[in-house]
């Protein structure tokens, strides 16, 4: 076996160097780094808190891991496709409905502060106002939702793009999973949105410096966002360059017998 290159995206390799170390003992070591190969097994991907049993508990649990421990995540992190799917849709989507609730929070307060002293709007006009505001954030929160979709799938495609070019075996399945899992920072980036908006309206009637602080407390909160996810992409770049998975029971045998012939 050896140096050979790999035979598939399952061949056991070291997760350290690339080493194939499929049929060795799991007690030893690999022969290229010392990395003992019981770190390498699939096995050793437990999972995430999302992706062990979805739910709200789990949700925040592994966006919080995530965020204190981005990598302990991507150690036990595993390619479930529909798992990853998921997480993906639920971190973005919330970003996107963050986003939405901070126009939303800044839109309605501004329809209740007369623009002219002693004007006043009728119970009736301020209703249609805050029914047309409510559908126009939503639409802003579709439009953001498909936004962070669009930056998350052009950074899982980067990382398998220059995974390749390196010579790593980053699978398509792991590239998904480091995608979803950092799609967090896509949720504390919309996080500034709403905590901004909230205070903004009022800040501009009675207090305008305190206003252009809170915008950029939220602008540094997009920004802490944005780089959480980049940073995230390319920790799961050199983490989960060579990472395994297990081997589905229908090609189990044919592993078996491929590790047969090159030993």
């Amino acid at each position: 076996m050896g140096e050979r290159a790999w035979e598939d995206e399952y061949t056991l390799l070291c997760e350290r160097c690339g080493y194939v170390i499929e049929g060795l003992p799991h007690e030893g070591a690999c022969p290229e780094c010392g990395k003992a190969i019981a770190e390498s097994l699939p096995e050793r991907r437990v999972g995430t808190p999302w992706q062990r049993g979805p739910s709200m508990v789990s949700l925040f649990a592994t966006a919080w891991f995530t965020v204190r421990h981005p990598y302990g995540t991507l150690d036990v992190m595993r390619a479930g496709e529909a798992a990853n799917r998921r997480l993906r849709f639920a971190y973005n989507a919330s970003a996107g409905g963050l986003v939405g609730l901070g126009v939303l929070a800044w839109v309605v307060p501004m329809i209740f502060i007369p623009f002219v002293p002693g004007d006043k709007q009728s119970p009736e006009t301020a209703a249609w106002h805050v029914a047309f505001a409510g559908i126009a954030c939503l639409l802003i929160a579709v439009v953001a939702y498909l936004m962070f979709e669009v930056f998350t799938e052009i950074e899982t495609r980067g990382v398998r793009f220059f995974a390749a070019r390196r010579g790593f075996r980053l699978t398509p399945a792991m590239a998904q999973a480091v995608g979803a899992h950092g799609s967090v920072g896509w949720v504390i980036a919309g996080v500034g949105a709403p905590l901004s908006a909230l205070y903004v309206p009022f800040a501009l009637e009675y207090a305008p410096e305190e206003s252009i602080m809170m915008v950029l407390g939220g602008l540094g909160l997009g920004g802490a966002g944005f780089l959480f996810f980049e940073a995230f992409a390319y920790l799961g770049l050199r983490r989960c360059k060579f990472a395994n998975r297990g081997r589905p029971s229908g090609a189990a045998d044919a592993g078996v017998e491929a590790a047969r012939d090159e030993s």
